[in-house]
């Protein structure tokens, strides 16, 4: 390129989006897929106006990754209640009894206490002034070495928050983590509302 003394490399064919201008150790320069560490968008789950979900699930997760799912915005039906996570097996059941975690909770005051061998877990409580909330959840799919962050807060009335650490039973070496689903804890007849926004994220390694 005149001017800039740079030589432009026979790229093999056109560059497709995403690709990135780089420089070898000769000086020459060629088109290339962007590397480095970040996020993935993998999906989107939202509750449209006039609409409301039982549940929302992601499936098809790949083994031997770690995702990051965020709640932008969560509405619950119940004045009174808990946003639930339930991992889902590879064949798209949901797991039952193997999930040890710690969680940290409170609203103007906090406690902290543990379970074992649970189905679930949950995110910050929700009241009539506060049925809105919103979350990160980090967790690794991998057999063996399952293990999960949440950090959940209401944001709107009364605040109220909860963080979870946690994994899989120790004896349990061969379930890998293939979706997960959430939903209103309360159960049958209690939904997601509309304005509900989730986003499924998967780190990049390089």
């Amino acid at each position: 390129v005149p001017g800039i003394d740079v030589v432009l490399k026979d790229n093999g064919g056109t560059p497709t989006q995403g690709h990135v201008l780089t420089v070898d150790a000769n000086g020459e320069a060629g088109f290339a897929a962007a590397g480095g560490g970040g996020f993935e968008f993998v999906s989107k789950s939202e509750v449209t106006s006039g609409n409301t979900a039982a549940y929302i699930d992601f499936t098809s997760l790949e083994n031997d990754t770690m995702y990051r799912l965020v709640g932008k915005q969560v509405i619950i039906t119940a004045n009174t209640g808990y946003l639930e996570f339930q991992f889902k097996d590879t064949s798209g059941n949901l797991i039952n009894s193997k999930l040890n975690y710690t969680r940290h909770y409170g609203a103007t005051s906090s406690s902290t206490n543990g379970f074992t061998s649970q189905n679930a877990f949950y995110g910050a409580g929700v009241s009539a002034t506060s049925k809105t909330s919103a979350f990160i959840l980090e967790f690794f799919t991998k057999p063996g070495n399952v293990w999960f962050y949440l950090n959940s807060q209401t944001t709107t009335g009364t605040r109220a928050f909860i963080q979870t650490w946690g994994s899989f039973v120790s004896d349990d070496t061969t379930t890998q983590v293939g979706g997960i689903r959430i939903s209103d804890a309360n159960g049958s007849g209690y939904t997601l509302d509309p304005g509900t926004q989730i986003l499924l994220y998967k780190y990049k390694e390089s």
